[in-house]
């Protein structure tokens, strides 16, 4: 505390009275003015305030409370002291298991002892908050309230406590999990666009969704079951991609047994391979294609690839092969790959 002898000294030489401040014939308080001014909190016109002559301060604690008086004393001026008082209050730790909902209003995960807290609580997709109880170390009961908030009560806050939050779904169809074939290195979530695995839906209505291809992967069929089917059924998407099941079909769709599966099958383009002596890059990118590479797919779900080569004769095993010369270089442009790819070589 001796420390700030300094800083004070200076700060009440800076201040200024009630009667700098333009609307003093307001102020009531004229004290409180004057500490406010003092510790430079408020600032009036510029005035000097010399002569400190002393200053010390005490500093006390009690149970619930910090206090530190400061004693002033300037020539002209009546010595005063003031008081700082620090209220110190017990926390108490809470830990809130959501279950998957999110709840709020922990700073971050106490509240003050003995005192009530209001929070918030906002359930998961497609979920509604069945409840919301409390467990201390010697009672246990329900938080108040209902929608999103609701309120620890004070008798609950009184120790550690923990809350759980409950929910059930809004809807009784679910899905389970989807199937991926062709590509171990893909998730579903990646590829089926509108509908999530192991989640709940409504059975009601029609169910949609579109499929995005990976790079360097076809799509060879989209198909549905119910998990205890022992067959699935082929979609076909519309002419803006979507896939439609209807909600007819999904009339037994349940949350156990007979959960919605959705497989897709994507299968690896054909592949080109390069035969040695032959250097080739891809004609788009500039990268080198190496011995192999996987085609591209037209919009017409046939295969190619446009690649650059300074060899003037090249030779195919499959497919058209036609080419141009741009740079010095010769570009080539290799169409009707089929499934079982093509192989490429020197003609020199």
């Amino acid at each position: 505390m001796r420390n700030l002898r300094r800083p004070l000294s200076m700060l009440l030489a800076g201040a200024a009275s009630s009667s700098n401040f333009t609307e003093s014939d307001e102020i009531t308080n004229i004290e409180a003015a004057q500490v406010m001014t003092a510790l430079g909190i408020l600032g009036g016109t510029d005035i000097a305030v010399s002569g400190l002559s002393s200053y010390s301060e005490s500093f006390e604690t009690t149970a619930g409370t910090a206090a530190i008086t400061i004693l002033l004393t300037a020539d002209d001026y009546s010595s005063r002291a003031y008081t700082i008082v620090v209220t110190r209050q017990a926390l108490v730790q809470v830990t809130v298991e959501d279950n998957g909902a999110a709840a709020e209003g922990f700073d971050p995960s106490y509240a003050v002892q003995g005192t009530a807290v209001a929070f918030t609580v906002t359930p998961a997709d497609d979920m509604s908050i069945q409840s919301v109880a409390w467990k201390n170390t010697s009672d246990e009961g329900t938080c108040t309230g209902g929608g999103t908030i609701y309120t620890l009560s004070a008798a609950a806050a009184s120790s550690d406590v923990t809350i759980t939050v409950t929910q059930s779904a809004i809807y009784s169809a679910m899905t389970g999990s989807f199937v991926m074939n062709g590509n171990d290195d893909v998730d579903a979530e990646d590829v089926i666009i509108g509908i999530s695995e192991n989640s709940y839906f409504d059975n009601t209505e029609d169910v949609t969704f579109t499929v995005q291809i990976p790079d360097d992967y076809h799509l060879e069929r989209v198909t549905w079951m119910l998990a205890g089917d022992a067959s699935a059924t082929e979609l076909t998407a519309d002419e803006n991609g979507v896939y439609t099941i209807a909600s007819e079909d999904l009339a037994d769709v349940d949350s156990g047994s007979n959960k919605l599966i959705i497989g897709v099958r994507l299968e690896a383009n054909p592949t080109v391979t390069f035969s040695s002596g032959v250097t080739a890059w891809d004609a788009e990118t500039g990268a080198s294609l190496g011995s192999s590479t996987l085609s591209k797919v037209n919009e017409d779900g046939t295969y190619y690839l446009e690649f650059t080569c300074s060899d003037a004769n090249l030779t195919i095993t499959a497919g058209s092969l036609s080419r141009t010369v741009s740079g010095g270089d010769y570009v080539y442009t290799l169409t009707n790959i089929p499934d079982g790819g093509a192989g490429i070589s020197s003609g020199t």
